[in-house]
C-alpha cells in the first residue's frame, strides 16, 4: 500500500465553474460540514500528497497536477463549454462527438481518475485492464500512473472497447462533483464503467460498447432516484475529502451520507 497524505487537491477551476454561480460553490466535508467557497481557494490550495516505496524513498511528488492542470485549464475551457451548448441543444451530438472529441473527454477522465487511491494501490491491475502487463517491481512503483503516455494508452484502449453515453438530470436535486470527480463503477459482466457529473444537469458514462440497452453518444433522462444514487456514490466516495454542489440544498440531503461525524 503506498503511503499517502493530502491536504485536498488541486481540481481544476475551469471544470469547477460549471459547479458555482459567480465562481461560489458549496463545499460538503467528510463530517457533514457545508461551507460556501470561491473556487479559486479550492483550486490552489496546498496538495501535501506524495508516495514512498517500501523502503521509505520518496518515488513521487505531487508535482503532475500544477503541470498538467495547467494545461487543461487552457485546452479543455473552450472543449466544455461547446460540449454543454451541444448536450442543451441535443441536434449535434453525433457530429460533435467525432474521434477526436470522444478522446478529449477520455482523457480528461483518465487525467482525473489517476489520481484516486484506489486506481494508485492497484496499479499493476489498472494496467492489465487497458492491456499493460507489469512485473510486481513495476506495480509498486505508482509514479508510472502519473505520465502522460500511460493516459494516452488508457485513452486508446478505452477508445476502442467503450462508447460515451450522457444522463440528463430532470429531478430538481443538482448532480454534485468531488475533489476525486470520477467514479469506477462495476456493472455486471462490463469492464469497469467510468462516470463523471459534467455540470450540475449532465453526467457522462464511458460503458463497454457490448452494452446494447443505450446507444452512444445518446442522451438519457435520469429521475430523482438514479440521481440520488449517482449523488450518493459520489459524497461518500471513501478517497474524497470533500464534495462539491451549485447548491446547498443538495448537501443538506446527502449530508447523512459522510463518513465523518455529522456536525
Amino acid at each position: 500500500m503506498t503511503e499517502y497524505t493530502h491536504d485536498e487537491h488541486y481540481v481544476p477551476k475551469m471544470y469547477l465553474k460549471c459547479f458555482a454561480e459567480n465562481d461560489l460553490c458549496y463545499v460538503l466535508n467528510n463530517y457533514g460540514g457545508i461551507k460556501q467557497r470561491h473556487i479559486t481557494s479550492i483550486c490552489y490550495e496546498k496538495d501535501l500528497y506524495e508516495f514512498t516505496s517500501e523502503k521509505g524513498d520518496i518515488i513521487h511528488q505531487n508535482l503532475y497536477e500544477k503541470e498538467l492542470f495547467q494545461k487543461l485549464e487552457t485546452e479543455y475551457t473552450g472543449y466544455f463549454e461547446e460540449l454543454l451548448k451541444v448536450l442543451d441543444n441535443k441536434r449535434m451530438l453525433d457530429s460533435f462527438m467525432d474521434e477526436e472529441n470522444t478522446k478529449l473527454l477520455i482523457i480528461w477522465m483518465a487525467s482525473m481518475l489517476f489520481r484516486n487511491k484506489v486506481v494508485i494501490d492497484m496499479t499493476k491491475d489498472v494496467g492489465g485492464e487497458i492491456g499493460i502487463n507489469w512485473t510486481d517491481a513495476e506495480g509498486k512503483n505508482n509514479a508510472i500512473l502519473h505520465n502522460t503516455s500511460m493516459i494516452e494508452h488508457t485513452t486508446e484502449k478505452k477508445f476502442k472497447t467503450h462508447k460515451i453515453v450522457f444522463f440528463e438530470n430532470n429531478s430538481d436535486i443538482s448532480f454534485v462533483t468531488s475533489c476525486f470527480p470520477v467514479l469506477i463503477m462495476p456493472f455486471e459482466n462490463e469492464l469497469h464503467r467510468w462516470a463523471m457529473p459534467i455540470n450540475d444537469k449532465y453526467y457522462v458514462l464511458l460503458i463497454d460498447r457490448r452494452n446494447d440497452f443505450m446507444k452512444a453518444n445518446s442522451i438519457i433522462p435520469m429521475k430523482l432516484p438514479i440521481v440520488d444514487s449517482y449523488n450518493q456514490l459520489m459524497v461518500c466516495n471513501e478517497y474524497s475529502k470533500y464534495a462539491i454542489s451549485k447548491d446547498k440544498k443538495s448537501f443538506e440531503r446527502y449530508k447523512k451520507h459522510v463518513r465523518g461525524k455529522v456536525k
